[in-house]
């Protein structure tokens, strides 16, 4: 039966007796899936070069990457084998994309052993060998960029060979470097506290009894560092707790909060803000902590890391979203700087790349608050930083967003049209704006349908949580319907009871919704 044509169950011999036993069917049928995955198989084993791990991460790199990693295959410290440099030289040459004419297995190996058979297990060995010289690349040119980690150990060496002069000249040295960084976050008490440690040890060689050792400085740094770093990692469960099915435990959280405040916060404006940060989550948040929260990390920025001024930043836009679904609360333009902020210090761009879902975030919120000519630079300056399997998605949809905020609802259907969505988010974004779309049009019948299909969704997606992800989404199903029926006459509630009505829930559109009340 393999001499038919591969793949084409109609050409097998059951389509042609219309009596043939059951049997026999089922046993065409498992031979010809056996022979699907038999070729699947085949094809996985044959293709441990092409897309296995050393061709994964070589795609990754840069053409400096690529002349850096050179120099670490070629120097004896890190490489002592002759075959894996001429197996690296071997690939080299197709770098970035390592595919097209004359890149095979067969070809490098022909590149490395001229005129001897093919092995494959020499193939794996190399690229296994090479792979792990390019993981060892990676560690050590950070290791390289980070003087403090690199030094240290060099600090540790000089203490444990009693090299007591290097030691004190060294330990000055590393002493001013740390203290020269413009960081004051928690990773700068951490190095703080391990050399005020090795220091303590050192001094300890001349002064067994402690007298002159004085611990304050090394205690304080450490718990600094600590208490930052905790209440960092309770902000980040409080967010997730918040915005999607999870109830991670925080019983801890109050008693690492009082300490945070009765010591002042160690003098650290980092501890502050992630404090500030967390109280911005809790039910005793306010406009007042937002705006204290804004003015310190508009003027101490510099003093954080970028993951951690992003973290921060996350507590602001969080806290506008709530007021976001919260009538006549909203902070759209207050969303707006802080995202644009976060853009113009380079923390939403991951090497070459910007999620879709930041990518939007920034659009609609420049087309919310009626900044279309940023909007629509913005699209066009970035969307190259988008993932190429999501790019087509996002651009589409921000472009029939353009057309829905100009009123040109047939632009947008066709638009909408196009992309096939498969994320979450991009599924609950685009029920909204079909029913936005059919509302204006006052298609009846399509909204109410829209309507079910949104419910629908909304009642069996489980990652979302119930009053942020579900209720504000239900809530703008349930009054844009009570809303339309006003419009067109099926109801006669008066707008001001429905206004009153929706004061009182967490709407998210309910901005748009009180634009068409206003209409």
């Amino acid at each position: 039966m393999y001499g038919q044509s591969k793949n084409d169950f109609n050409n097998y011999p059951i389509r042609n007796s219309y009596f043939v036993e059951i049997p026999h069917i089922f046993g065409y049928l498992r031979s010809y899936l056996s022979h699907k995955n038999y070729m699947k198989n085949t094809a996985k084993i044959t293709d441990f070069f092409n897309n296995g791990s050393l061709i994964i991460l070589l795609k990754t790199f840069s053409k400096t990457d690529m002349r850096e990693f050179e120099k670490f295959v070629l120097s004896p410290f890190h490489n002592n084998r002759s075959e894996v440099i001429r197996f690296f030289h071997g690939i080299k040459g197709y770098h970035p994309g390592y595919s097209g004419r004359g890149f095979s297995k067969e070809e490098v190996f022909d590149k490395v052993y001229p005129g001897k058979k093919y092995r494959d297990d020499i193939v794996r060995r190399l690229s296994s060998n090479l792979f792990k010289l390019g993981e060892n690349f990676i560690g050590h040119r950070s290791l390289m960029k980070d003087r403090f980690r690199l030094e240290l150990p060099v600090l540790e060496y000089y203490y444990t060979t009693f090299t007591d002069k290097l030691f004190l000249k060294h330990i000055k040295e590393l002493s001013s470097y740390v203290e020269s960084q413009p960081l004051r976050n928690a990773e700068y008490f951490k190095n703080i506290s391990s050399v005020e440690e090795i220091n303590r040890s050192f001094m300890l060689k001349s002064d067994p009894t402690a007298k002159t050792v004085d611990m304050e400085k090394e205690t304080d740094s450490y718990l600094t560092h600590t208490l930052i770093k905790i209440l960092r990692l309770y902000a980040v469960m409080i967010s997730v707790n918040k915005q999607y099915n999870k109830n991670y435990d925080l019983k801890y959280l109050e008693p690492v909060m009082k300490m945070a405040e009765d010591s002042g916060f160690m003098t650290s404006k980092a501890m502050e803000m992630v404090w500030l940060a967390i109280k911005l989550e809790t039910d005793q948040r306010n406009n007042d902590i937002f705006f204290k929260i804004k003015r310190l990390i508009e003027d101490n920025y510099s003093l954080l890391d970028a993951e951690e001024r992003v973290k921060i930043y996350n507590a602001l836009l969080s806290y506008c979203f709530d007021m976001k679904i919260t009538p006549g609360k909203d902070l759209d333009k207050e969303e707006f700087q802080i995202l644009k902020q976060m853009l113009e210090q380079g923390l939403l761009i991951v090497g070459n790349t910007m999620y879709s879902e930041w990518f939007m975030y920034i659009f609609l919120s420049a087309v919310r608050t009626g900044e279309l000519e940023f909007a629509e630079g913005f699209l066009e300056d970035h969307k190259l930083f988008l993932p190429d399997d999501e790019r087509s998605n996002i651009v589409n949809t921000a472009y029939a967003e353009l057309a829905i905020e100009k009123k040109d609802y047939d632009k947008a259907l066709k638009l909408m049209a196009l992309p096939k969505y498969q994320s979450v988010n991009e599924k609950l974004r685009l029920n909204q704006m079909y029913m936005k779309i059919y509302y204006e049009l006052g298609l009846s019948e399509d909204l109410f349908y829209q309507a079910d299909r949104f419910k629908h969704l909304l009642r069996n997606e489980r990652s979302l949580s119930k009053g942020v992800g579900v209720i504000a989404r239900e809530n703008f199903v349930k009054f844009i319907i009570k809303l339309f029926k006003i419009k067109t006459g099926e109801s006669d509630q008066p707008l001001d009871l429905l206004k009153k009505e929706m004061y009182e829930s967490k709407i998210l559109g309910v901005k748009w919704l009180m634009g068409r009340i206003a209409e």
